[in-house]
């Protein structure tokens, strides 16, 4: 099991075992240890926030207005990737194929399937 505390706890832990330790006439090596290793834990300093990052989406438009292309990065150091083509589909389309199936490898070629029986029909 694991206990996560926060820094003002862990010291708050940490007066309490040295009021303990002050008191106690029989003190273990492993509570002395216990002690130790809170201080040196404390005495770190803490880490700094990192800010989330945001996937980017860049999209590229005909001079008419329609949609040429998308591409997604992931990470700041990513490689811009194509996003899925599933874009000729309605989220309500999109919606049903996902209830319909139970593993993601049959939501993707029923997706697949889907797109082609919609690209036939406007070809």
């Amino acid at each position: 099991m694991t206990i996560i505390l926060t820094r003002e706890e862990a010291q708050q832990l940490l007066e309490v075992f040295e009021l303990f330790l002050e008191e106690a006439e029989d003190v273990t090596t492993l509570e002395n240890n216990l002690v130790k290793m809170l201080r040196v834990r404390l005495s770190a300093p803490e880490p700094e926030l990192v800010a989330k990052w945001e996937p980017q989406v860049e999209r590229r438009y005909s001079p008419d207005g329609v949609l040429l292309s998308e591409k997604v990065k992931y990470t700041p150091d990513g490689e811009w990737r194509d996003l899925p083509k599933w874009r000729g589909l309605s989220t309500a389309e999109v919606n049903s194929l996902w209830n319909l199936t139970k593993k993601p490898t049959e939501f993707a070629e029923m997706l697949q399937a889907k797109l082609k029986e919609k690209n036939a029909a406007n070809a």
